[in-house]
């Protein structure tokens, strides 16, 4: 298969990963968040990214112990500041609904983990990728919008009580902002990449470091919020109650977590220069397709009409989007 194919073959089943992932969590009792979320992290965090780089690199602990430290700093600072954006969406969502905060966060996540890689790598682009990368962008952010919008307008059909403030969408601007850092951590991961493939790593192989430094750095804020809420909350004594019936879920939520992005990450590198920025970008508006799909066909806009209508069409411009997106890596 061509590489450019093969590429958007291989982000395709990333964003379903990412699109399904979540269904395999909707309950979690009798478990508090801070029980899963302990988990969850250990799972989607620390072993994914260490298996998969276990599997992809043979040397990988004579590599970890030579990688010079400068080139491990940023990409994991960056990784958790991601990581207190991946805590804020919960709180958001909280706090002004699912929707709002799809809409706000998801729109800045494309648009910043999109736009920044190509500044921050000084990728030379044509005419026509600029014009089809920002046409497709516009677009995309668009869907999105609209998306909240028809999720607001759902709830106001269905007589659920509205949570916006503006604290709130304060917060999931702040939260936006810190959650495009997962894919500039993995750009800024270039040395850590480079510094493998002379250590006799492949090109694709490569990008399994970059995602255990970065990941590593979201474990670190994500499992420390999760053990300061278990000791609050006084909860670790329910995992006592811990089942095969609650944990599998779990793992499995965390395995297609990962699996997204690892997937993701090996795509960047048959895409070209502009592969970490038009990926990411169809990599999150897919996955927003998709689990939209999923929660019209479990019926969460039954008894909506008028919303879904909105919520068909903002997926349509989502796709639209994704094609000018694809195109954009094409002509460049």
């Amino acid at each position: 298969m061509d590489p450019i194919n093969l590429a958007f073959l291989l982000i395709i089943i990333g964003a379903v990963f990412q699109g399904i992932f979540a269904i395999f969590i909707k309950n979690t009792k009798p478990l508090r968040w801070e029980n899963f979320w302990a988990i969850f992290s250990l799972i989607a965090y620390f072993f994914g990214p260490l298996i998969f780089a276990l599997f992809q690199i043979s040397n990988l602990s004579s590599i970890l112990t030579t990688l010079p430290r400068d080139y491990i700093y940023l990409p994991l600072i960056l990784g958790m500041i991601w990581g207190v954006g991946a805590i804020t969406f919960g709180l958001c969502v909280v706090k002004i609904g699912i929707s709002l905060t799809y809409s706000i966060i998801l729109g800045l996540v494309t648009l910043i983990g999109s736009i920044l890689p190509i500044f921050i790598n000084k990728i030379s682009l044509s005419s026509a990728a600029i014009t089809y990368l920002s046409l497709g962008l516009l677009i995309v952010t668009f869907g999105i919008i609209l998306s909240g919008y028809a999720g607001i307008l759902k709830d106001k059909i269905l007589k659920i009580k509205s949570k916006a403030s503006l604290s709130g969408i304060i917060l999931a601007v702040i939260s936006g902002l810190f959650s495009s850092f997962l894919n500039l951590g993995f750009v800024t991961g270039n040395s850590i990449s480079s510094f493998a493939i002379l250590n006799g790593v492949s090109n694709t192989s490569a990008t399994a470091l970059v995602w255990l430094v970065v990941l590593f750095g979201g474990f670190i804020t994500n499992f420390t919020y999760a053990i300061y809420l278990l000791k609050k909350n006084n909860s670790t004594n329910l995992y006592k109650k811990l089942s095969l019936k609650v944990f599998l879920p779990i793992l499995t939520s965390g395995a297609f977590w990962f699996g997204g992005f690892a997937l993701f990450g090996i795509a960047t590198t048959k895409m070209g220069d502009l592969g970490s920025s038009v990926g990411w970008a169809i990599l999150i508006s897919l996955s927003i397709v998709i689990s939209n799909m999923l929660g019209i066909k479990f019926g969460e806009w039954k008894g909506a009409k008028k919303a879904l209508k909105f919520q068909l069409l903002s997926l349509g411009l989502i796709i639209l989007g994704v094609i000018l997106l694809s195109y954009s890596a094409l002509v460049d």
